[in-house]
C-alpha cells in the first residue's frame, strides 16, 4: 500500500506514517510503544530536592511576618523573596506559582481549619441568655446592614496589602476602635 493511501485511510500526515513504518523496521512491535514526552520529572528545575523542602516547611509553619519578612500572609511574591534569601536564586513569580501548585498550595485554601467552632454550645448558650440578649437576624449576605462584614472587609485589605506593623510602625489593632465607631456613620446603618 502506498504512504499516500495509508495517510489518506487512516487520517494521518505522511510524516507520521513514514515515522511509524520506521520504528516498526527498527524494534518491531517494540518500536510502535508510546514513548513519555518532555523533560523527565524534576529536570530543569532551579531548586533541589532539599532546598523544596525546607521552602515548603517554612511555609507551612511560619508567617513572612515570623521571619522577618515585610507581608502577613504568604504570597507569591512572598515566597519568591523568602527563595531569593535563602538560597539566592532569583525565580519569576509564575515560576514561584507552579512550585506553589505543584506542593499543593492553592489560593484561598486554608492549611489549617477552624476546630473552634461548635454551633450546638452557641446555640445552648444563646438559650440561657435570651432574657439578657436580644438577637438580630441578618439576611444570608449583607454587608450594608452588618457592621462585621465591613470590619472583615477592612481586615482583609489591610492584612493582604499592608505591610506589617513591625515596619509601619503602627499597630492596626490600635487604630480598630476608632475604625470600628466609623461604620456607625455609614449610611446603611
Amino acid at each position: 500500500m502506498l504512504v499516500n493511501n495509508v495517510a489518506r485511510e487512516y487520517k494521518l500526515s505522511r510524516g507520521t506514517v513514514i515515522a511509524a513504518h520506521k520504528a516498526y523496521c527498527l524494534d518491531g512491535w517494540a518500536g510502535m510503544a508510546l514513548k513519555p514526552r518532555g523533560r523527565s520529572t524534576g529536570v530543569g528545575r532551579r531548586l533541589n530536592a532539599e532546598q523544596e523542602s525546607e521552602v515548603q516547611k517554612l511555609i507551612r509553619d511560619k508567617t513572612p511576618d515570623q521571619i522577618k519578612m515585610p507581608y502577613a500572609l504568604w504570597s507569591r511574591t512572598a515566597v519568591m523573596e523568602l527563595i531569593e534569601q535563602r538560597f539566592k536564586i532569583k525565580l519569576p513569580v509564575r515560576a514561584v506559582g507552579t512550585y506553589l501548585a505543584r506542593w499543593g498550595f492553592t489560593p484561598q485554601k486554608p492549611i489549617k481549619k477552624a476546630y473552634g467552632q461548635h454551633p450546638a454550645e452557641v446555640k445552648a448558650w444563646l438559650a440561657k441568655q435570651q432574657d439578657e440578649i436580644e438577637m438580630f437576624y441578618l439576611p444570608s449576605y449583607s454587608p450594608d446592614l452588618n457592621p462585621g462584614e465591613m470590619l472583615n472587609a477592612d481586615l482583609k485589605q489591610a492584612v493582604t496589602t499592608k505591610a506589617s506593623a513591625r515596619t509601619k510602625g503602627g499597630h492596626y489593632s490600635r487604630r480598630l476602635p476608632v475604625i470600628c465607631a466609623s461604620y456607625r456613620n455609614h449610611p446603611g446603618m
